[in-house]
């Protein structure tokens, strides 16, 4: 395999991992608004730099309970970081 060959590889692998990543972002999204039974604007799923982020705020224990497993079924190469709270009720 000659020098340009190599280059080519190296150049290409970050942005193929990046696309997967984003991809696995959009699929983790759709996973915990279907196993939450919630609309999308409650869970912010990032993905960038490798590193899947989720954030949001959902009303029981039961839901980060839940929304924490499905995270964990998505685990593997990429680090996945869970910001899930429960909402904290009216004053």
């Amino acid at each position: 395999m000659g020098a340009r060959n190599i280059m080519m590889l190296a150049v290409g692998a970050p942005q193929r991992r990046r696309g997967a990543v984003i991809g696995l972002g959009a699929r983790l999204q759709d996973a915990l608004v279907e196993c939450l039974s919630t609309d999308r604007a409650a869970l912010t799923v990032r993905a960038g730099r490798g590193v899947v982020t989720v954030r949001g705020e959902v009303g029981s224990l039961d839901q980060i309970s839940r929304a924490s497993r499905v995270i964990d079924a998505f685990r593997g190469d990429t680090e996945i970081v869970n910001l899930v709270r429960l909402r904290r009720a009216a004053d």
